[in-house]
């Protein structure tokens, strides 16, 4: 598996003691989930010391380590999931050393850390961010990297065109002469209604999607843009939770009535 070297690899530790998994309980822009401990490995550091440190700063315990769980890439990124026991320390005593050195704004904005231990009967019934249960059976982890393309069915491929590439989305065709408009490392395919390529969605229809669009500039240069093209503002500036937290966003529409919402992330 390839990752990029750039990225430091993460270590998570699988931690189960009387059937009950120990996990960090998040509390983020109102939302409650839960992550498997652990964190990046440092400078100079090996994969089985940067558990242990994790487990200490985290948890407040020491670890053994029992077997590697699970090796993988995803998003390029390596991660490496660890069984291990407690062999000292007391849990929930970790000091979130990087927690806290930041200001309180920050403290805020990254939401708050407890470590908990949550019943394996109950996994199921919260929203724990790693597939934990193919993890403690054995099982490979099953899941996606990232969206690739949407297929938008418009009524005039030309007009659907010219608003997106207003947005600053590249027209392009591909097999047999279609129409698509790649953004970053994702593309929209166009489908005209009424002679849709197959296989197609069971009722493919102009103006069903709800579209969202993380810019790379800033919100202000996305409203002059909007303002100078007369593309009417449908709802905001309004704060958002996207993908990855935070995000303030404007709405919009096009041709066909879709709504199209265009964010930017908090840079801090």
């Amino acid at each position: 598996m390839s990752h990029d070297p750039d990225r430091p690899p993460r270590v998570r530790l699988l931690i189960v003691v009387d059937d009950q998994l120990a996990l960090i309980k998040r509390v983020r822009d109102g939302h409650t989930y839960y992550v498997l401990p652990g964190g990046g490995v440092e400078a100079g550091e090996t994969f089985e010391e940067a558990g242990r440190r994790e487990a200490m700063e985290e948890l407040g315990v020491e670890i053994a380590y029992d077997r590697l769980a699970y090796d993988e890439s995803f998003g390029g990124q390596r991660y490496l999931y660890y069984f291990a026991h407690i062999t000292g320390g007391e849990f929930g005593t970790g000091e979130w050393p990087d927690f806290a050195d930041r200001d309180e704004e920050k403290r805020a904005a990254h939401g708050s850390y407890e470590a908990v231990w949550m019943p394996l009967a109950e996994l199921d019934a919260h929203d724990v961010t790693v597939a934990v249960r193919p993890l403690l059976d054995g099982r490979p982890i099953v899941r996606m990297d990232r969206l690739d393309h949407v297929v938008l069915t418009v009524r005039d491929i030309e007009a659907s065109a010219a608003f997106y590439g207003r947005l600053g989305l590249d027209r392009g065709t591909f097999a047999m002469g279609r129409t698509n408009l790649s953004f970053g490392g994702q593309k929209l395919n166009l489908h005209q209604a009424g002679t849709e390529f197959s296989p197609k969605a069971a009722v493919p229809t102009p103006g069903s999607m709800d579209l969202c669009f993380v810019a790379a500039v800033s919100l202000d240069v996305v409203l002059a843009l909007l303002e100078r093209d007369r593309i009417p503002v449908v709802e905001g500036p309004v704060t958002k939770v996207g993908a990855l937290g935070k995000m303030t966003s404007v709405y919009v529409r096009d041709p066909d009535g879709n709504l199209v919402e265009i964010a930017t992330y908090d840079r801090r």
